[in-house]
């Protein structure tokens, strides 16, 4: 289901894990990473952030995102491991809008593919959550598929 930043608190009462990415030309390795905490996690709802498309820019390079936020919401939206679904808000000067999602939503869990959160653990347990890092099984990368049809192109 569709729903907003400012509509995550109607989802407090309910056990939550929370997880968010870009979601760029949506593949075969974001399938298998929704599909494995959905498992993980089964008695959970998942709930799942889409970076907003100025962040990816900024992040990413000013070609990017190949697909626009609104497209990306649908596209999510339509994946059956995902219960609800919401662009992630810009907060002041284009910082990262993490705490202040887990304030609003209070998941149990929080993942991550990268291990690089696991130095603000304790920043996450303030929320009530625990951060779970998922490593991706499958080297399937939007920026790599990105790569093979430019080289081919060029060809």
């Amino acid at each position: 289901m569709i729903t907003t930043f400012n509509k995550l608190h109607t989802l407090k009462k309910i056990k939550t894990v929370y997880t968010a990415g870009s979601f760029d030309l949506f593949h075969y390795g974001h399938v298998d990473y929704l599909q494995q905490i959905k498992k993980n996690f089964p008695k959970y709802k998942l709930v799942v952030g889409l970076l907003p498309d100025n962040r990816i820019k900024a992040k990413k390079g000013l070609d990017r995102p190949i697909i626009k936020q609104k497209h990306r919401l649908i596209v999510m939206n339509s994946i059956k491991y995902v219960d609800h679904a919401f662009i992630c808000p810009i907060y002041k000067n284009g910082q990262d809008a993490t705490f202040i999602i887990l304030d609003k939503l209070r998941p149990r869990y929080v993942v991550f593919p990268q291990k690089k959160y696991l130095r603000i653990k304790k920043e996450f347990t303030k929320f009530g959550s625990q951060i779970v890092i998922q490593k991706r099984r499958h080297k399937t990368s939007t920026t790599e598929i990105i790569k093979r049809i430019r080289s081919k192109l060029v060809t």
